[in-house]
């Protein structure tokens, strides 16, 4: 595989070895975003991989776009 080559949505380009952290970034709904507060549990999934739920926290936030 070499950089900007075409890859099917069935070939594996890697594979996760250690999955003990695993850093996940979200979009939060501006509505949403005065209820989600630093150490809260989620869950979340990867339906694309599986039906498992795995569980998560949030460890802090950044703002990005305008000013």
């Amino acid at each position: 595989m070499t950089k900007g080559s075409y890859v099917s949505p069935a070939t594996s380009i890697l594979e996760i070895i250690d999955n003990e952290h695993v850093h996940l970034e979200l979009s939060v709904f501006e509505k949403d975003i005065m209820v989600v507060k630093k150490g809260q549990e989620i869950d979340f999934k990867i339906p694309k991989a599986s039906e498992e739920i795995f569980k998560a926290y949030v460890n802090g936030g950044c703002c990005h776009g305008g000013k």
